[in-house]
């Protein structure tokens, strides 16, 4: 199940970055594709590259929260609790997906 949600955000990462020429999307896009064939596959190595991946999604959107929290000081509107809902739910999910596959792989020890 991780290996297919993992697999279609790095599928969405890889069309977002080239519909609109957001070329830094794609190592994320491609880093992700590599960690879903390696939890699919069912090898080691695949358990640091999803962590990795897990981490480069959660730290990106906080630095999108952080990059804009900045620049709207001087702004009328200041982004409400409800915009901020789908973020917290990626971030749980990243944790919860990080969980999952330490579980995962401590069970085959």
């Amino acid at each position: 199940m991780v290996a297919v949600l993992v697999a279609a955000y790095s599928l969405f990462a890889l069309w977002y970055s080239v519909s609109p020429a957001m070329w830094g999307s794609i190592p994320v896009g491609l880093l992700g594709l590599v960690a879903a064939a390696g939890l699919i596959a069912g090898t080691r190595w695949s358990e640091p590259v999803t962590y990795a991946f897990l981490w480069l999604i959660a730290a990106g959107w906080i630095a999108i929260v952080a990059a804009q929290s900045l620049t709207w000081r001087g702004a009328a509107r200041l982004p409400g609790p409800l915009e901020f809902v789908p973020g917290v739910l990626l971030l749980l999910l990243c944790a919860a997906a990080g969980v999952v596959v330490f579980r995962h792989f401590r069970r085959a020890r």
